[in-house]
Formats: structure tokens, C-alpha cells, sequence
């Protein structure tokens, strides 16, 4: 049986939708050019949000389709780095710019993990919620961690890249995603604020 909204929760449901409509960019065609596989998810779960006749389950349902095709797009983007590094004359540099894709895919699915986050929390749902904004926390903090290798190789010859090559070594900088893999850590450490004691959880005892 398909749940119906309420008028508080329709309205409440546009500020959910935020983080998703600022995630993307202003052409109404969507189309992801690092994960293609995420293109189709994405531009059923906008459809679906602003049908008139919104039901809570195809939203959600929508949404954990984004989520599923992020993940898959960085579990992608992590095994061709692996099979990259297999190689003898694998290039150090070319595995930094790799794992930015994975971040991104990363990045991504934080993003609607947050909306789905707070769909939850306006639902009550909030053991749902609190699990969406935990989990988006922990898919942004290998971004939020990571740094560049020190050193970068040609692959042809082995040779470091130094200051006097056409190449210079990436040195060690944060992530191009790094700033919004914070704005999203913030975000969620705000909606999780929000939310009641888990269920279960010890009342903190009177003194």
C-alpha cells in the first residue's frame, strides 16, 4: 500500500529535496559524465519528485536507485584503479586522478543519502534517518582524509617527474571535492542534531 502525503509533509519535502537539486546542474537534462550508469536513476528520481501525485515509497524508492548506482559507479572506478596498479609500470599519478572519481561517486551518493535522510526524519522514521546520515558521513571521509601521493612517475620509463619536467609531481593536495565533502559532513552532523535518542538508548540519569 503506497503512503500518501500531507500537506506539511509535501512542503517539508521541497527543503528535503535541496541537497539533490544543488548536487546537479542547472540543464534539466541530467546526464553524468563520470558515472553514466547514475544518469538514468537520477533523472527518474527528479521525474518522480515532482509528480503531483507523490507517494512516500516511489520517492524513497527513486532515491535508493541513485544511491545504488553511485556505489556501483565507485566500486567500478576502485577496481580499474586496482587493475591499474597491477601493472610493473603502472603510473603513480594517474591513481590520484582515478581515486577522484571514486570520491566523486562517493561524494554523489552522500548527497542523496542526506535527502533520503531527511525524507526519514519527516516521516519520524528516525532510526532510517539516523543510519542515512551516519552513512553519509562515512562515504565522504576518505575525501575529506585524503591527500595526493608526494611523488609521480612517468609510465613510460619510471623516471620521478621533477620541477625541470612538463610534468610537475602533484605534490600533496586535497582532494578537488574536498570542500563539499565537508559541506556534506556538516549537513549531516546538523540533521543528525536534529533527531531524537536512538530508540532504545539509556535515558542520561538524573543527578
Amino acid at each position: 500500500m503506497k503512503m500518501t502525503w500531507s500537506v506539511a509533509s509535501a512542503l517539508a519535502l521541497v527543503v528535503a529535496l535541496s541537497a539533490a537539486n544543488s548536487a546537479r546542474a542547472a540543464d534539466p537534462r541530467f546526464s553524468d559524465i563520470i558515472c553514466p550508469n547514475a544518469t538514468e536513476p537520477v533523472r527518474q528520481f527528479d521525474t518522480v519528485k515532482y509528480t503531483a501525485q507523490k507517494h512516500v515509497d516511489e520517492v524513497l524508492a527513486a532515491g535508493n536507485r541513485v544511491i545504488a548506482a553511485y556505489e556501483t559507479c565507485a566500486n567500478e572506478k576502485q577496481s580499474q584503479i586496482e587493475v591499474t596498479n597491477g601493472h610493473n609500470n603502472s603510473l603513480q599519478m594517474s591513481s590520484d586522478y582515478g581515486i577522484e572519481a571514486v570520491h566523486y561517486a562517493k561524494l554523489r551518493g552522500a548527497q542523496y543519502y542526506v535527502v533520503m535522510g531527511r525524507m526519514h526524519r519527516i516521516l519520524d522514521d528516525f532510526d532510517a534517518a539516523r543510519l542515512a546520515f551516519t552513512t553519509a558521513i562515512a562515504q565522504v571521509k576518505d575525501t575529506i582524509d585524503w591527500r595526493t601521493s608526494p611523488q609521480a612517475y612517468y609510465r613510460s620509463n619510471d623516471v620521478n617527474v621533477g620541477s625541470a619536467s612538463a610534468h610537475l609531481a602533484a605534490g600533496e593536495l586535497s582532494s578537488k571535492y574536498h570542500d563539499q565533502a565537508i559541506a556534506i559532513r556538516d549537513s549531516a552532523n546538523e540533521e543528525l542534531a536534529k533527531l531524537p535518542p536512538p530508540s532504545g538508548a539509556n535515558p542520561t540519569p538524573t543527578p
